[in-house]
């Protein structure tokens, strides 16, 4: 069996179970096909509790750590990235002398990894994932290096044509990407009883209720879910929403709900382990996004598996999502609370067939994802 080296700082760890876990789920079923060793590097003082190696649901990953001033430089992070890491990339190959290397996340990871590939001289594949292009190469310095790494890569993965696209724009070779999306699990995310998730959850069964999975970060987009779910309370007392996940935002997000008098009405949850979201995604009527800018988002693929429509801004392929086939919900633009109330309004007033919304996503199953990922690297395997 081949060899193949996966990298990536955004995958789970002791301390953030749920970190890139997506990531966790691609590695999974690459493991039929490839012989997988997992690197996820860490910023040298950060997480110091952290073993250099450990298992995570049997996978080994090892996390070796690589210089870098935070928030300081950040167009030197990449080759702070590659200098720190490749005496332990030397190592590992008189161990592990891998056949290619899948490097997920352009910057820095990716960037770091093209200057260690120029001693092994592997092929190398780049998995670029959404905000890594869409953010990124905003700033002038960090879009030449993106770029360089990318035109390096035997070939670029994307989980959204419109990242295909961006990066065509930005001077990379069509014919070098391949659009694979990101996939769902669907042993755990399947249609439910909702009354039944509620009680197990201890929701009240008679509310509507609508429900966000992601980070509390800018990006995400939720002061204006915020203004959408107050424009919306104010006409629907049975109405409740909430807010699973965790981050920077979360202190400004409790003080517009203190301000707006919705303390009954929105919820922030916080984190949640990734085995439980199947069940919150069944005790919703509804599932939002109302992210800034997104790739191919699972949240929405695992909303719909579970049979519950969706409303989310055009961005990333969420519209491609959302309104595949006969459609499984909304789509409004990023940036406007009032749309995003008026389509929340409009499909909760709608009946919805769980069975198939499912239905919809079914091609983006894990096992099929890693099919093509595979069946591409393996052709330019000797």
């Amino acid at each position: 069996m081949k060899r193949l080296i996966v990298v990536s700082s955004l995958f789970p760890n002791r301390e953030q179970p749920t970190k890139g876990i997506f990531n966790k789920h691609r590695v999974s079923h690459l493991l039929n096909h490839f012989d997988v060793k997992v690197i996820s590097p860490l910023p040298w003082g950060l997480q110091r509790e952290l073993p250099a190696k450990d298992t995570i649901d049997n996978i080994a990953v090892d996390y070796p750590r690589y210089f870098m001033i935070p928030k300081i430089g950040r167009s030197l992070y990449g080759f702070f990235y590659g200098l720190s890491l490749f005496p332990f990339m030397k190592r590992l190959f008189k161990q592990f002398s891998w056949d290619a290397m899948l490097v997920n996340w352009a910057y820095p990871d990716a960037f770091g990894m093209m200057i260690i590939n120029r001693f092994f001289r592997r092929p190398l594949f780049i998995y670029v994932l959404g905000s890594d292009i869409n953010i990124y190469t905003r700033f002038f310095l960090r879009r030449l290096l993106i770029v360089s790494a990318l035109k390096k890569a035997t070939k670029v993965f994307a989980v959204a044509d419109q990242l295909r696209d961006k990066m065509v724009a930005l001077g990379v070779d069509k014919d070098a990407i391949v659009v694979v999306q990101t996939g769902v699990d669907t042993d755990i995310f399947y249609p439910m009883d909702k009354t039944r998730c509620r009680e197990q959850l201890g929701l009240p069964i008679e509310k509507k209720v609508v429900l966000f999975v992601g980070g509390l970060v800018p990006v995400k987009g939720l002061p204006f879910l915020m203004e959408a779910a107050r424009l919306l309370i104010k006409k629907n007392k049975d109405l409740i929403f909430l807010m699973i996940g965790d981050g920077k935002d979360r202190k400004s997000l409790q003080r517009t709900i203190a301000q707006g008098q919705m303390e009954k009405a929105v919820f922030l949850l916080g984190g949640k382990p990734h085995s439980e979201i199947p069940l919150w995604m069944n005790t919703c009527d509804l599932f939002c996004l109302p992210s800034l800018s997104e790739g191919c988002p699972n949240v929405v693929m695992e909303a719909l598996a579970c049979g519950r429509p969706v409303v989310g801004t055009d961005v990333g392929d969420v519209s491609r999502l959302i309104l595949k086939g006969t459609g499984g919900g909304y789509v409004v633009p990023p940036k406007n609370s009032q749309a995003l109330s008026e389509a929340i309004d409009r499909a909760l007033g709608q009946t919805w067939d769980s069975a198939q919304l499912s239905e919809l996503i079914l091609e983006y199953r894990w096992d099929r994802t890693a099919e093509k990922i595979s069946t591409e690297i393996k052709k330019h395997l000797v």
